[in-house]
């Protein structure tokens, strides 16, 4: 076997490789199908619901009166609501036509990083007792050990601003405020414009906007049903999303992506039902950092609660998706990274691996005979 011949077998590996690649580029290295999968949902108007849960509330002179809602709607689904007040007695807002005495069931400074974390979430209501929360350390620190181990965080109106204090909202969407938005992009936080939610749950972090104020009907044209609703739903671990699913399907110049989610309409307790409006999916590349590379509306074809929608143009890389789904009571939940998915050339596969097996084996023993040959001759 001559040096030219050898070349030449080289060079029709090389060319079969790359035939073998280009035609075995696939979305998932093992399987076309991918899921990921929640809960149903299930409210009912006289449960107790949340029995097993504990929400903390931190709360100063000048809180709001949305506080009260909030507290009778957890305590009427089962929740247990601890009051944690910067004194033993805490003077609410006017915005009922009179402040009120509050007695505190513990003093904030009593409560330590290992206490903090007996609680499941840790929620700030309406108020303008936010400039005082937002100043203090051990608030804020007790706020961000509790996210830190895995605990929900929660707050309402310009109740955020401690939250972005806190330092616990970063690459998070939440709902906006006037008075909060400095601080919330400061703190890396993502502002959802209020007609697009006001209620928003991502990362662990449940958002509520805010009311009416002085002069626009205050804690009475505020979303506390909805944010309690959200509440609930992320305790329980509760989803309108109850699965994701990828296929893949390569036409002669690129690979076609359907992303389907199934959702569910999640019962509310009262005679407005809660029902989706938007589903959104927001495509990442992974690369040293994600970066959002499409944002797709998804379509419920059949009204079946089936959104779907193909997905080209995407290069080759490793993907993540995030799952928006927006209800008609403005409220907002995003789901993380729910699938994760390839698009890429597999090296070889199938035939195409033996036929490259039997060529470097053909030729790597014309070489060894080549060789012994030529040492024979010596």
């Amino acid at each position: 076997m001559n040096r030219k011949s050898i070349i030449f077998n080289l060079l029709f590996i090389i060319v079969l490789t790359l035939s073998v690649i280009q035609n075995q580029a696939v979305i998932f290295d093992s399987s076309s199908i991918c899921h990921s999968t929640g809960s149903v949902f299930n409210l009912q108007s006289d449960s107790s619901l949340l029995n097993d849960y504990k929400v903390i509330m931190f709360i100063a002179n000048g809180v709001g009166n949305g506080y009260y809602i909030i507290k009778d709607q957890l305590e009427f689904w089962g929740c247990n609501v601890t009051i944690a007040g910067l004194s033993e007695v805490i003077q609410s807002c006017s915005n009922r036509g009179e402040s009120k005495s509050i007695t505190s069931d513990v003093v904030i400074s009593t409560i330590d990083n290992e206490e903090i974390l007996e609680y499941d979430c840790i929620f700030i209501p309406s108020g303008g007792h936010w400039g005082t929360l937002v100043i203090q350390n051990n608030v804020l620190d007790l706020i961000s050990t509790a996210y830190d181990q895995g605990k929900l965080v929660s707050s309402f109106c310009v109740g955020t601003a401690v939250l972005a204090a806190a330092n616990v909202i970063n690459k998070t969407k939440v709902a906006s405020h006037e008075n909060a938005n400095a601080l919330i992009l400061q703190a890396g936080g993502i502002i959802v414009p209020p007609g697009d939610a006001r209620v928003v749950s991502d990362n662990r972090v449940i958002t509520g906007g805010r009311g009416g104020g002085l002069q626009g009907g205050g804690y009475l044209t505020a979303p506390n049903y909805e944010l309690c609703v959200a509440l609930a739903r992320e305790l329980l671990g509760y989803s309108y999303s109850l699965s994701t699913t990828i296929t893949s399907k390569e036409s002669d110049s690129e690979t076609n992506i359907t992303i389907e989610v199934e959702t569910t309409n999640l019962p509310k307790l009262s005679l407005n039902t809660t029902n989706i409006s938007r589903v959104t999916a927001y495509i990442y590349l992974q690369e040293e950092e994600s970066s959002l590379v499409k944002t797709v509306n998804l379509l419920d074809k059949n009204g079946d609660n089936i959104y779907s929608s193909v997905i080209t143009g995407l290069q080759n890389g490793d993907y993540s998706v995030d799952i928006l789904v927006k209800d008609t009571g403005e409220g907002l939940e995003i789901k993380r990274n729910v699938v994760e998915f390839s698009i890429g050339a597999k090296f070889v596969s199938g035939y195409g691996f033996f036929v490259l097996l039997f060529s470097i084996t053909l030729i790597s023993g014309k070489a060894r005979r080549h060789r012994k040959k030529r040492k024979n001759l010596k």
